[in-house]
């Protein structure tokens, strides 16, 4: 029936997005200690081991003196960091509902890499899945099309669904309607537009709904497992570059005592 399968679809549409949190809870919060513990070796330690090695009168090298700036940077200017880091969950947390900045939250999700295909793969999801079971179960294709806009989750595409709507109201084809707004890639209104000339929209639909489930999970996981690496490089950077900054005086001065 009907109601089933719109709480499959509710089903899905909440396993999918635990998924994706998921896949980046963690990365997230290795990156916020990782953040942490940084700044606070900036901030603290290498001045420490830098004041012993002025005492010893031993010039420091010019990766040392980068490193301290950044150090005294960061002592100066730590709470900005921690304001940037409330700022961009804030932003991200609810579609940045909670602080009046859900376009500009919606916006970003459009264009950044990586979150830009996760995005548009799980917005199609969404329409095509909820435009499909309308459609099969009857209900003329306005009120699906205004009904799916809002399901989308996104506020920018939201505004160009209702744009099409108008389109479709005023006699212009699905597809048609989809393209001259860019609500979806051509690939997508291509196969509507196929759908349209068989009869077969609902199931077109359909059918995109469950290539673009499996697109978003395969997404999610490709980019769990490629952040892990990624993260590990960056923080044997980080790590390299500390230990370069704390340890080269230390052989400067074995060279002044020798």
């Amino acid at each position: 029936s009907t109601l089933n399968h719109l709480a499959d679809y509710l089903d899905k549409q909440d396993a999918i997005e635990k998924r994706i949190k998921r896949a980046l809870a963690l990365p997230a919060i290795t990156l916020v200690i990782a953040l942490g513990v940084t700044m606070a070796l900036f901030a603290y330690i290498i001045p420490m081991f830098a004041d012993v090695y002025t005492e010893a009168g031993i010039e420091l090298p010019e990766l040392t003196k980068i490193v301290l700036k950044i150090g005294n940077l960061i002592s100066a200017l730590w709470w900005l960091g921690f304001l940037v880091v409330g700022f961009v969950i804030l932003l991200f947390y609810r579609n940045g509902r909670l602080i009046g900045m859900q376009r500009v939250s919606d916006q970003l999700k459009l264009t950044m890499p990586v979150v830009k295909g996760i995005t548009q793969r799980l917005i199609t999801f969404r329409f095509a899945r909820l435009t499909s079971t309308m459609m099969n179960a009857g209900v003329n294709i306005l009120p699906t099309l205004r009904l799916a806009a809002p399901a989308t989750g996104n506020i920018i595409v939201e505004g160009r669904l209702n744009r099409a709507c108008h389109h479709v109201d005023q006699g212009k084809t699905i597809s048609d309607a989809l393209a001259e707004e860019k609500v979806f890639a051509p690939m997508i209104t291509d196969a509507i537009s196929v759908g349209e000339e068989v009869g077969s929209v609902g199931t077109v639909l359909d059918k995109l709904a469950d290539y673009s489930e499996r697109d978003v999970e395969d997404m999610v996981a490709n980019l769990s497992t490629l952040l892990e690496p990624i993260m590990t490089l960056l923080m044997g950077i980080v790590v390299l570059i500390i230990a370069l900054s704390l340890f080269l005086p230390y052989f400067n001065m074995n060279q002044v005592f020798m």
